[in-house]
């Protein structure tokens, strides 16, 4: 509430969603002054919210209302003000994060408070795109779903628009009934729930409250998207770099043994000095803590690897 001047009442602003507050106004500032909101004024009205949308803008709505002093405000019969347009720019790297993502087998899915048109913008910036389009999937109808049908919708939705802070922790439940391994994103407390219920809970660090820091298991220090996937890229070139190690041992000293057995029973001498087996084993060995002196392609080409299932061996290569 804003006061006004003595004797003229006083003014009730609103700010929102521009569907809901159009939806609540009567009347509207025109260009000819004060006028009835009719059909043709909210086309046009949506029209302009459309066109600003598809440009990527966060659109904010804007009305007011002349009320006695002593009348409770109420949000129906509005005037119209008209519309804001927001932009939040792209952080450098995110886009080039996002390819990486789909060589690795990792979907990126964007959840938002932001209109469907906004959202479907951004994600075409962003590169969320299957198929050739951005698949966008509104709260409203996400209301609708059962839980079952979720469970096979959230699989092919690529943007969640004007999602509620419920209906995150219901996106990333269905996604894990669905089998998928699911790491969230947030900074604020209306991301809690779903921090705590993904499978790795990532809280921004610099702009993040505490609540999100607390609930979650890993702490971005550098609010970086990018550096999510460089953690996928070191772990995978760790886990590569085992796996080597491990056929090598593995084939190495099954030699050694086969042969040291073969010559025990034929009543030979030792055919291997225990240097040589330290020897067959200490480069090996010692190469696991170095994932970072791998080169780049290297490392490229491990992030490029689809992930392996969940309870897979971690000796057996993914396909």
């Amino acid at each position: 509430m804003t006061s006004t001047p003595a004797g003229a009442g006083a003014s009730s602003a609103s700010k929102g969603a521009p569907e809901e507050v159009l939806r609540s106004s009567a009347r509207w500032l025109s260009a000819d002054g004060d006028a009835e909101l009719d059909g043709a004024a909210r086309r046009r009205i949506l029209g302009a919210n459309d066109r600003m949308a598809g440009e990527g803008m966060r659109i904010l709505g804007l009305a007011f209302k002349i009320v006695d002093d002593d009348t409770a405000a109420s949000w129906d019969t509005l005037t119209w003000v008209g519309l804001v347009g927001l932009i939040d720019p792209i952080r450098p790297g995110v886009q080039a994060a996002i390819a990486i993502c789909h060589l690795a087998g990792i979907r990126a899915v964007m959840i938002t408070g932001d209109q469907g048109l906004t959202a479907v913008a951004v994600g075409r910036t962003l590169g969320l795109l299957r198929e050739g389009h951005v698949r966008v999937l509104d709260a409203g109808e996400l209301a609708r779903l059962d839980a079952n049908t979720m469970r096979g919708v959230v699989r092919e939705v690529d943007v969640f628009a004007r999602v509620a802070p419920a209906q995150k922790y219901e996106i990333v439940r269905a996604l894990q009934a669905g089998g998928d391994i699911v790491a969230k994103t947030g900074d604020g407390v209306n991301d809690g729930p779903a921090l705590k219920a993904a499978d790795i809970g990532v809280a921004m660090g610099q702009r993040g409250t505490e609540m999100a820091r607390d609930l979650a298991d890993v702490i971005l220090m550098d609010d970086d998207f990018g550096s999510i996937v460089a953690a996928v890229e070191d772990g995978r070139t760790l886990r590569a770099n085992l796996q080597k190690a491990l056929r090598f041992l593995v084939a190495t000293n099954l030699a050694e043994v086969i042969v040291t057995f073969g010559a025990m029973l034929v009543g030979g001498a030792q055919p291997f000095r225990r240097c040589t087996s330290c020897g067959s084993t200490w480069f090996p060995t010692s190469s696991l803590p170095w994932p970072s002196a791998w080169s780049r392609r290297s490392r490229a080409s491990c992030a490029s690897r689809l992930p392996c299932p969940v309870r897979h061996s971690c000796h057996a290569t993914p396909s």
